[in-house]
């Protein structure tokens, strides 16, 4: 099985404000089994800043987890940041909820002109000491066919699932892009 390493430049991990990024541009790396790396950047200057409280499990520090609103039927994206703080590398290996038929891990690519949006089928990899960020415009959680419209300020559970954590169950709060 291909893995991938989801990984945001170490400058812009941890600032002493505990907000996340130094600049308006992030530099995403993406870093294949096959050695090659991948590098995009993605504006955020125009990006609300979505803070949450800062919430620990195990050796995984989860943050800045919120939703876009979304209709009943329809499909939205739930964006937070994961850092791995322990020394074993942890592997993100599924994602549900109650409120929709199904949870998919989604990236974001641009090619050219053309936005498009690839299925990660693969166990997302978390590195010691490195952020995982889902992000609009980048890596993202898909809510597919929610059971009930989701208005800012409603909030809802998401389970992720790692291989050696096991289940963590995350509150996730609607919020205005």
């Amino acid at each position: 099985m291909r893995r991938y390493i989801f990984v945001v430049h170490m400058t812009a991990l941890i600032l002493g404000s505990g907000m996340i990024g130094c600049s308006t541009n992030d530099v995403i790396v993406n870093e294949h089994e096959h050695g090659n790396v991948h590098e995009h950047e993605h504006d955020i200057s125009q990006t609300k800043v979505h803070i949450s409280e800062m919430v620990r499990y195990g050796d995984l520090n989860i943050s800045d987890v919120w939703a876009r609103p979304g209709f009943s039927g329809g499909n939205t994206a739930v964006y937070m940041n994961l850092v791995n703080v322990g020394d074993e590398t942890e592997y993100l290996v599924a994602v549900e909820s109650d409120i929709c038929s199904a949870v998919e891990i989604h990236q974001v690519s641009m090619k050219g002109d053309v936005m498009t949006m690839l299925t990660v089928s693969e166990d997302v990899e978390l590195v010691p000491n490195q952020m995982v960020h889902f992000m609009p415009g980048g890596l993202h959680f898909m809510m597919i066919d929610l059971y009930e419209d989701l208005n800012p300020k409603d909030d809802f559970q998401i389970q992720l699932t790692f291989k050696e954590l096991g289940p963590v169950v995350v509150n996730v709060m609607v919020s205005e892009p």
